[in-house]
């Protein structure tokens, strides 16, 4: 996907949530007249390098979005000389998947409490999913009580639909992009690190070993390759889940990957 093609995925999102969003705001909020900006995203005006900070505030890109509308602006560079775009680091196309789906809100965070949202909304792409709250319960290991409220959460709120008395996950993919600590995104990724815990000490079975990897890494790290570390976490985390997806899938997993300081910082 080229740069222009992108820049307008990420205009439509911001507009699905605020309608009243229009290509004279984001030329207003980017400095520029709206003929620049028409022109951009037209593919006639090439995308301004000294301006992709700006224009991650202004379209609430993550790091995600941004990394892949800078890897668009090199494919097309390179396309243009004449270089092979195999020498780019990763898929120029990983992450389009973020834009067939669900356009997020802040409201949308509440999907993520509690941590079976998500995990029962994978669960329906499983073949051998059964839309019965008993069933969910037990592969999930949570009460039916709480089957049924999360479900019924799930379809009001536009995440699941029934079709021919099966539940149907609505959306492909849905990813929460955060560019901020957010209080239920932390409640979220707490309970994901317990359970993985929780997994830990009580399923020390040699089956469940096999089936699992929990590992870690101390490192002397320069502060400042946080930001292009994060990057490729990012960007392994998207690749790894394509993978982990080909064929019949019959499990739900959690991947969780942590990069934080053990340190504390000379600056205080």
């Amino acid at each position: 996907m080229k740069p222009h093609q992108l820049l307008k995925k990420y205009l439509e999102r911001k507009q699905k949530v605020n309608p009243k969003y229009s290509l004279r705001a984001f030329a207003r909020d980017l400095k520029v007249n709206a003929g620049f900006v028409s022109r951009m995203l037209n593919g006639n005006q090439e995308v301004p390098l000294k301006r992709l900070g700006q224009i991650a505030r202004i379209l609430d890109l993550d790091t995600v979005a941004l990394n892949d509308l800078k890897k668009a602006i090199a494919c097309e560079f390179m396309s243009e000389i004449g270089l092979s775009t195999k020498y780019l680091s990763g898929s120029t196309e990983q992450s389009l998947a973020t834009f067939e789906d669900k356009a997020m809100t802040a409201k949308d965070l509440s999907a993520l409490s509690p941590w079976y949202n998500i995990a029962i909304l994978e669960l329906c792409t499983c073949e051998d999913f059964q839309a019965d709250s008993k069933w969910i319960a037990d592969r999930l290991n949570i009460t039916q009580a709480q089957v049924e409220k999360s479900v019924t959460y799930l379809q009001n709120n536009g995440y699941l639909e029934e079709q021919d008395g099966l539940l149907v996950k609505t959306h492909k993919h849905i990813r929460f992009p955060t560019k901020q600590s957010t209080e239920i995104v932390r409640y979220y990724h707490k309970s994901m690190m317990e359970l993985a815990v929780k997994e830990m000490f009580q399923k020390t079975d040699t089956k469940r070993f096999h089936q699992r990897l929990i590992t870690s890494t101390s490192i002397a790290v320069n502060p400042e390759n946080i930001a292009a570390a994060k990057e490729r976490m990012a960007e392994f985390q998207l690749k790894l889940a394509e993978m982990l997806r080909e064929g019949p899938c019959t499990e739900v997993f959690d991947l969780t990957m942590a990069l934080f300081p053990l340190t504390r910082s000379r600056d205080g």
